[in-house]
């Protein structure tokens, strides 16, 4: 009953404080993650339902960050690891960005940057595995597994098979 009552408290606060910053008009400007959603399109143009910016940002105040800071560790790992690839993104954000501050606009226009973390998801996902019930039998790769199991998948292992990633 405690976590229904203080969820609720956090989604008023945040209707609350997307009506103010929908009602200041200068999205474009944010600087941090609420905003961020406030202003994402996806490829039809459509923005996110206040519901959807909701449940976004309550997945990320509470699950989001920890996943986002083992990804970026891995990033760091690799760039550590690859001084060219290192090199390929300073040499991008000064195309795009010159002696200006980074800015959210910017982040759309860093292809190269966009493929890294893409790469590093991919090979460090942030669920190693998880777990599904079988609820009819079925045969894989000529094994049959009947209902009532659980079978573990895991990115992890499957996102480094070769015949899969051909040109990772």
């Amino acid at each position: 009953m405690v976590l229904v009552h203080a969820r609720g408290k956090l989604v008023a606060f945040l209707r609350q404080e997307i009506a103010q910053r929908i009602e200041q008009g200068n999205l474009e400007e944010s600087k941090d993650v609420l905003g961020l959603l406030l202003v994402a399109v996806d490829e039809d143009g459509n923005k996110l339902s206040e519901a959807q910016i909701i449940n976004e940002a309550l997945l990320l105040l509470f699950a989001g960050h920890e996943t986002t800071a083992s990804l970026l560790s891995w990033v760091i790992f690799e760039l550590g690891n690859h001084p060219e690839w290192r090199e390929q993104l300073r040499k991008e954000q000064l195309a795009v960005v010159g002696n200006n501050p980074l800015n959210l606009s910017h982040l759309k226009q860093l292809p190269d940057l966009t493929n890294v973390l893409k790469e590093a998801e991919r090979l460090y996902p942030p669920v190693y595995a998880y777990n599904r019930g079988v609820l009819k039998d079925i045969e894989y790769a000529g094994y049959c597994i009947p209902a009532g199991w659980f079978v573990t998948i895991s990115p992890m292992l499957t996102h480094r098979l070769p015949e899969l990633y051909t040109e990772p």
